[in-house]
């Protein structure tokens, strides 16, 4: 598996950077669920544990986007969604990366 999944190239015109929308992730019966800790709960630590490394904690962000885009302000004991498998998630975020852009240009 590739460690790092560059989320922004679809997302620039002539090199520069457009504004990236919070894609939210479809639910599937196979994706985990674990219960926030604040303080010991970390997305990097989760990206590891579930997808073998720590760079894509901000795919499990994407699977909730009930808690916004900042995971040290969710509530403690809340139920965090990791989507899963890894390859499957980040292919539901490229889809809906391009359902975002063919619609909004």
């Amino acid at each position: 598996m590739s460690l790092y999944y560059n989320r922004y190239h679809n997302m620039t015109d002539n090199g520069k950077p457009k504004p990236m929308p919070f894609i939210t992730l479809p639910n599937k019966a196979t994706d985990k669920f674990i219960k926030y800790e604040q303080g010991v709960t970390r997305f990097d630590k989760l990206s590891n544990q579930y997808y073998g490394n720590s760079l894509h904690g901000w795919l499990i962000m994407q699977g909730n986007a009930e808690f916004g885009g900042i995971e040290f302000t969710i509530p403690n004991g809340s139920i965090i969604r990791v989507p899963f498998p890894f390859q499957k998630s980040l292919q539901d975020y490229e889809n809906a990366v391009n359902r975002y852009l063919k619609l909004n240009g």
